[in-house]
């Protein structure tokens, strides 16, 4: 299909989309029968040895003919056929059809009479209709693309040689003298052009019958052509011709040639050794990687543009379908015709045309190939042909899929990223990507119930599509609400599972310092810093990356489970053995050893455990994502606090915090199932490119955390730094019990929406955070003086405690903005913000540091709004449909009833100063302050805020 081809009749078609596969065994027959061929089989065998050989007698034979006589001296065949007793130099029988017996009287002394049925010295697997091989076993098993194919095919066809039955696959059966048959014919040709030896090993069925050829020098693919004569073998010469970057991806041509009157050409045959278990295991991936290689060279070449009438011949290519069916294909392709570019296209890149061996791969069956296809159209391909595999369902199902945008594509088709192409032009595409599929088939293969199927079910997508071109990035109200709702919810979830752990950890820690000494929690300290550097660097951020991963994402988890399960594995043996001289350099006591070593041992069930949780987050399952983490926190907590009461000191958290590591890997295998390990190195490079980043701007945000600390202790000594420590803590709670966790939920759902959809998303998350941020912050700032409850000695952060309410205000929301980013695809952005801002507070502080721990404040202000300016800057640059106007308007609602409720406030502190420093006054003017501020906003933003809260409440 190299050319959009002229109209033909859909018998013709047949033939060409059948191509050799019913006869395929033809090539074991004799090569010249000595005498006129008589056939009596089933129409399409008899159909494509009508081309192999010249004087052919076919004899009617319906499925329940009765058994031909002799008589009169001609073979009966529902007529009265010429041919006499003993003068056939070939009869095929089909022995589960007709009467072999009955036919032996043709044969002439020197003929060769073969017969179908359950005796024989070749396999015909799985059966006549659909063959897929010729087997015996002098020969090796096929060759399938995974493991679990190659064992179902060396199962099976065992099984189908040993059981002879009707319903295990028909084998051929050869009686005469030994006579060169074709397949020996073609192998004396291609010995004398290559100078090797061969000899037959295998025979494959496709639209050209594959020769499996062994030789000195490895194994030989013969693709020869029994039918179809005229069309060329080896189309992927013209296409690495147009497009030179394919090149790598083609079989090399070892020589080419014709034995009577059939084309042949020689490759190597991949692969060219036994693969091991752990090779099948991974080709899978392997092959979808190349395909996608593939793909991506194809599209560096255009190679024209669409013209007018393009829809009409593109869907007059798939002859089989009723011409009703290609006039309502070409209708809804019509928007194409309009000058795209175009390219050439594969058109069949399913696991199984994909060669691979040790180090290379070759993509084979152009057949289907089209140099006027829109350009890139196979990157639609690809992804539908993987969700037809792994759901199991029609291709029409997953064009439908495709539809609805639960298969995003941000690839450019037709110029153009796929997801900023308007509905009409959507649907056009997918329509032309299902019409390339429907015309690889044939309807010998397909059959008449398959085809209305998928037809029905491509036209029943139509139906239901919008006819009014939208913004590429909507998508139903329902669905986009359904999304919303599930992060709204999640975000709740996540926030209370991170108070249960957070309450259990501060009771663990609460009991041990009634009963163990300073120096314990010491050791404590110390072993827990060590495994918080083990988890940041646990995985390098793959699996992170699974929430954004574009594709096979199960797939991609087997990668991750083996890279987090690798290095942790790793972190742990350095950290095991470094433990002595870490607690020595530390000037710990010697226990500190045994506390880091025990400490850090659970993180490879950690990071196992991570890979489930995080595939859980992606598909928004908040609920189940946080039992593992609530449950192991109760159980470990309770197992630390009963051993700390029974006397066992420190090691009582230890085994806690092992108990508690164990049951996380196996409560998330309970909840989100197992991943078993695997690997597949283009999604390990994807991976790891994605997730390094996040990996690098988790340790920046560990250094944000801990410089000014560092600084702090340093320049101003322990007093200032537990003031200003208090301070810090206070006011960094809005960011990490709201905003932190509100990110953690948008995360997943950012990524989901299409590429043109995320700014409009961030907006909204942006307004509804404000909602709780800022009136905390606020309130932090307002209620500053209170901290003096705790004694005059904290006096000196209050002002501290104002300014980092500021802070905590900007760097939620840029964490907004950073996840946006990393949610974008733009990781490595968010790294680059995240290291701006470490460096400019390191700086600022090092010039403030010496004035107090205000002006330290102020140094963490001025170093967020360099930091969130930069964020914005960027995120408008790479988010262009974000407006900082329409978010201004939006949050100005929520900025007016935060400034009515700190007027409140400010206003009873200056009217009535014994409020100030008494906690039931306090207490009593926050539950004022708060309830200021919700009437408000209720004035101001009612229809915001009832639909935040339905969406919470998860009512639509």
């Amino acid at each position: 299909m190299i050319d959009p081809p002229a109209l033909m009749p859909v018998d013709d078609w047949e033939r060409l989309r059948i191509g050799d596969r019913p006869a395929s065994f033809a090539v074991l027959l004799p090569a010249t029968p000595p005498g006129p061929v008589v056939l009596a089989v089933d129409a399409s065998i008899s159909d494509v040895l009508r081309h192999r050989f010249e004087r052919v007698i076919v004899l009617e034979t319906p499925d329940a003919a009765p058994h031909p006589d002799s008589a009169e001296g001609v073979i009966w065949d529902g007529r009265h056929s010429p041919l006499a007793p003993g003068q056939a130099g070939l009869v095929l029988v089909d022995g589960h059809r007709v009467s072999a017996d009955a036919l032996r009287p043709a044969l002439s002394p020197n003929g060769t009479f073969a017969v179908l049925g359950n005796q024989g010295e070749f396999l015909i697997y799985p059966d006549l209709h659909d063959p897929e091989h010729i087997w015996t076993p002098r020969w090796p098993g096929p060759s399938r693309p995974d493991l679990r194919s190659q064992v179902r095919r060396s199962i099976g066809i065992r099984l189908a040689w040993r059981f002879d039955t009707r319903h295990s696959g028909p084998r051929l059966h050869l009686e005469g003298p030994d006579v060169p048959s074709l397949a020996d014919r073609v192998l004396a040709d291609v010995s004398a052009r290559t100078g090797q030896p061969a000899r037959l090993v295998g025979v494959e069925t496709a639209g050209h019958t594959i020769l499996r050829v062994r030789g000195p020098h490895g194994d030989l693919a013969v693709r020869l052509a029994l039918r179809n004569t005229d069309l060329p073998l080896a189309v992927y010469h013209r296409v690495a011709d147009d497009v030179p970057a394919v090149a790598p991806l083609m079989q090399t041509e070892l020589a080419r040639g014709e034995t009577l009157g059939c084309p042949w050409v020689v490759t190597r045959w991949l692969p060219q050794r036994r693969r091991s278990v752990l090779q099948l295991a991974r080709s899978t991936g392997r092959r979808w990687a190349v395909a996608e290689e593939l793909v991506e060279a194809l599209q560096t070449v255009q190679t024209g543009t669409t013209y007018p009438g393009w829809a009409r011949a593109w869907s007059d290519t798939a002859a089989f379908a009723p011409l009703e069916a290609r006039d309502r294909l070409a209708a809804a392709m019509a928007p194409l015709d309009a000058g795209l570019p175009t390219g050439w296209c594969h058109g069949d890149l399913w696991p199984p045309n994909v060669l691979l061996d040790a180090g290379s791969a070759a993509v084979i069956d152009w057949e289907n190939a089209s140099n006027d296809a829109p350009l890139g159209l196979d990157w639609l391909l690809v992804p539908l042909l993987r969700e037809t595999q792994r759901r199991g369902c029609t291709f029409a199902e997953a064009c439908v899929r495709m539809l609805r945008g639960e298969l995003p594509v941000s690839r450019p088709v037709a110029g153009t990223p796929f997801s900023q192409w308007d509905v009409a032009h959507r649907t056009a595409l997918v329509v032309a990507v299902f019409v390339l599929a429907l015309r690889n088939r044939s309807l010998h293969d397909l059959g008449e119930e398959n085809l209305r199927r998928e037809l029905a079910g491509i036209f029943g997508a139509l139906d239901s599509t919008p006819v009014d071109p939208n913004p590429a990035d909507e998508q139903p109200d329902e669905q986009q609400d359904g999304m919303a709702r599930r992060a709204a919810r999640g975000a709740g979830w996540l926030g209370l599972g991170a108070a249960l752990v957070k309450g259990s950890q501060t009771a663990v820690l609460l009991v041990l310092a009634a009963l163990l000494a300073p120096s314990a929690l010491g050791l404590v300290a110390i072993g827990t810093l060590m495994a918080n550097i083990g988890v940041a660097l646990g995985d390098l951020g793959t699996n992170m990356a699974l929430v954004y991963w574009r594709g096979d994402v199960r797939r991609a988890a087997r990668s991750a489970v083996t890279v987090s399960l690798a290095i942790n594995l790793a972190i742990t043996a350095v950290l095991w053995f470094a433990a002595p001289w870490l607690t020595a350099a530390l000037h710990a006591e010697a226990q500190g050893v045994w506390v880091i070593r025990g400490l850090v041992s659970v993180l490879p069930c950690l990071g196992v455990a991570t890979t489930t949780l995080e595939l859980l987050r992606r598909r928004l399952s908040f609920v189940r994502r946080i039992i593992p983490d609530v449950v192991s926190a109760a159980i470990g907590s309770a197992v630390s606090i009963v051993l700390a009461v029974q006397g066992h000191g420190v090691s009582s958290l230890v085994v806690g915090q092992i108990v508690q590591g164990v049951l996380t890997l196996l409560l998330s295998w309970v909840v989100g199932g197992i991943i078993w390990p695997g690997w597949c190195w283009p999604d390990v490079q994807i991976l790891v490119r994605y997730g390094g980043s996040l990996t690098g701007a988790n340790l920046l945000q560990l250094l944000l955390v801990n410089v000014d600390y560092l600084i702090v202790a340093r320049v101003l000594g322990e007093t200032r730094l537990g003031q200003y420590s208090l301070a810090f803590r206070l006011a960094y709670l809005p960011y990490i019990n709201v905003a932190f966790v509100i990110a953690g939920a948008a995360f997943p759902y950012l990524c989901r929406k299409a590429d043109g959809a995320v700014d409009r998303a961030l907006e909204d998350i942006m307004t509804a955070a404000a909602i709780v941020i800022v009136p905390l912050c606020l309130g932090v700032a307002v209620f500053a003086d209170e901290l003096e409850l705790l004694g005059a000695k904290w006096a000196p952060a209050v002002p501290a405690v104002r300014w980092l309410a500021l802070y905590a205000l900007g760097l939620s929301f840029g964490q907004l903005l950073q996840t946006a980013l990393s949610a974008a695809g733009r990781p490595r952005t968010t790294m680059y913000l995240k290291l701006l801002h470490l460096l400019t507070l390191a700086l600022l502080l090092m010039l403030l540091a010496h004035f107090g721990v205000t002006l330290v404040a102020v140094g963490q202000v001025l170093a967020v709004l360099v930091a969130t300016g930069a964020a914005f800057a960027v995120a408008r640059r790479q988010l262009p449909g974000m407006s900082l106007g329409r978010m201004s308007a939006s949050l100005g609602p929520v900025c007016s009833a935060a400034a009515c409720m700190g007027l409140v406030v400010v206003t009873v502190h200056a009217a009535f100063p014994a409020s100030v420093l008494n906690v039931a006054a306090t207490a009593a003017l926050a539950v004022v302050a708060a309830a200021t501020y919700v009437a408000i906003l209720g004035m101001l933003d009612r229809p915001n805020l009832i639909r935040i809260t339905r969406l919470i409440a998860n009512r639509a």
